[in-house]
């Protein structure tokens, strides 16, 4: 299994920094005018239902403690023209436009698991809309297996035969087996569809 490590990422499974992500983070908000409008409607174009989102916060704060991509998210409708995405932060479950996501971040990735035909999107998105039912906890000690949730174990969840060729990390400094927003977009079967980056620069590296 792979070990990963990364400088100041063994915080994320203390007490302190989980009562940071839990009661301060989603409060903090920073100053972004996010993805252009005209760039976000491409995108949005793009979505349906079992898309895999990533996203870059404005300033990277989450990036101190992650490597890559800090969010994940996974499109679950897509209806007369209204998007609705579910995610996991640190006040649980939730669903977003897309629009709100966008407004969220300075760079979106939409990606595609070449393993999901249609049919299965719609079950996965399903799955994933039952999972948020439950009103799962956020996980902040990042440790994977357990009832509770981070963004990146979302996805992963709902894509209930395992389709996603994903296995968790173990961290050296902690023991803990973990799922990295970074990993969706690393998964060998998983491609980009659409980069917000792409049509301000360019094709450039994800």
């Amino acid at each position: 299994m792979a070990i990963h490590h990364r400088p100041c990422r063994w915080l994320m499974h203390t007490r302190p920094m989980g009562w940071w992500l839990r009661c301060v983070l989603p409060k903090l908000h920073l100053p972004t005018r996010g993805v252009p409008m005209a760039v976000r409607a491409e995108g949005k174009l793009l979505l349906r239902p079992g898309s895999i989102l990533l996203s870059l916060s404005p300033l990277g704060l989450s990036s101190i403690f992650t490597w890559g991509w800090d969010h994940a998210a996974l499109c679950v409708g897509h209806e007369a023209n209204v998007v609705s995405i579910a995610e996991m932060t640190g006040r649980g479950f939730g669903l977003v436009s897309w629009n709100r996501l966008c407004d969220k971040a300075r760079r979106v990735l939409i990606l595609e698991c070449d393993d999901f035909d249609a049919e299965y999107r719609v079950s996965v998105a399903e799955a994933c809309l039952r999972i948020g039912w439950k009103q799962p906890k956020y996980d902040h000690q990042a440790e994977a297996g357990d009832d509770k949730l981070t963004c990146a174990e979302l996805p992963i969840a709902a894509d209930f035969e395992g389709r996603l060729d994903i296995e968790p990390l173990t961290e050296r400094l902690t023991g803990n087996r973990t799922y990295w927003p970074q990993q969706l977009l690393d998964a060998d079967n998983v491609s980009v569809a659409w980069d917000s980056a792409w049509k301000l620069h360019g094709k450039v590296k994800a």
